[in-house]
């Protein structure tokens, strides 16, 4: 939960299960194939103000703090200000939709999701304020791409449409099977209830880059930091004309999931959602 100055309070499990109820919508009346990442913003802006945070306390795609020709996807803010000031933020939001590319390594969906955990873990960094990065999508493409646990698709000639081959079968999993997720790393998927626990931490490091490497070794480099960092430019301070962030060979994260759909081996949910916290540290 998020706990502001004026002690208003956001439930995740909210959030996520609102998300899923709505792509669920969207899918039974046709309408998948509308749907894009900025349309995630109007129920989970529309779960905040259900809560105790005022409607204009929400602030939709407006101009990043600290990149340039970036926007965030939701403010939670403690004032209603424009242009929108560091210190009136509570928290942001960076949402993502989980599709068939967000499983292809070093591909341009999976660098976007490294980027908008960089681009949280630097504006917490800088500010200290909260910020959240979500992701979701139907359950196969959340379970296949996302989680990594693909699975294998027989086609019924008779039905015209592929099938699961595990449905209908039941199994002993009673969580995320992640080995293979190209987000294991540095994101859990497992909701922790201890309080002692402190999240998941990993390092993003700039990889020297030489006239010598393979193809491969080169697609390999230009990816992650090393990516990020060639074009993202950080903003400057309009005071002090200095860079809000401070840019280096590395950067270390800790992310938190402070909300997830829980695994099923068979289930009827049509749609998954993750939340997670994102923390840049010294």
């Amino acid at each position: 939960m998020i706990n502001s100055n004026s002690k208003k309070i956001i439930s995740f499990n909210s959030i996520s299960e609102a998300v899923c109820y709505w792509l669920g919508y969207q899918f039974k009346i046709g309408r998948e194939r509308l749907i894009h990442e900025a349309s995630l913003r109007y129920p989970i802006a529309d779960t905040i103000t259900a809560g105790e945070i005022a409607i204009d306390k929400i602030q939709l795609e407006k101009g990043h703090p600290c990149f340039e020709d970036k926007v965030v996807d939701i403010f939670v803010c403690e004032d209603d200000v424009s242009p929108i000031k560091i210190e009136a933020i509570s928290a942001i939001f960076e949402l993502k939709l989980s599709k068939t590319d967000t499983g292809n390594e070093f591909g341009k969906e999976n660098q976007r999701v490294v980027d908008d955990i960089l681009r949280l873990a630097y504006f917490n960094l800088s500010t200290k304020k909260e910020a959240y990065f979500l992701i979701c999508g139907s359950y196969r493409d959340f379970k296949n791409y996302f989680i990594g646990d693909r699975e294998k698709l027989t086609f019924d000639i008779n039905k015209n449409i592929q099938l699961n081959e595990r449905q209908g079968i039941s199994t002993n999993a009673t969580q995320w099977k992640t080995e293979n997720s190209l987000y294991k790393d540095y994101l859990d998927f497992e909701i922790h209830q201890e309080k002692e626990y402190a999240g998941k931490e990993y390092t993003f490091k700039i990889i020297d880059e030489f006239e010598g490497d393979s193809e491969e070794t080169k697609k390999q480099k230009n990816f992650g930091l090393n990516s990020f960092q060639k074009r993202y430019i950080s903003k400057k301070d309009p005071t002090t004309k200095q860079d809000l962030i401070s840019y280096g060979n590395e950067l270390k994260i800790k992310t938190t999931c402070v909300a997830i759909t829980p695994f099923e081996s068979i289930t009827h949910r049509t749609h998954a959602c993750g939340i997670w916290k994102i923390e840049g540290i010294n």
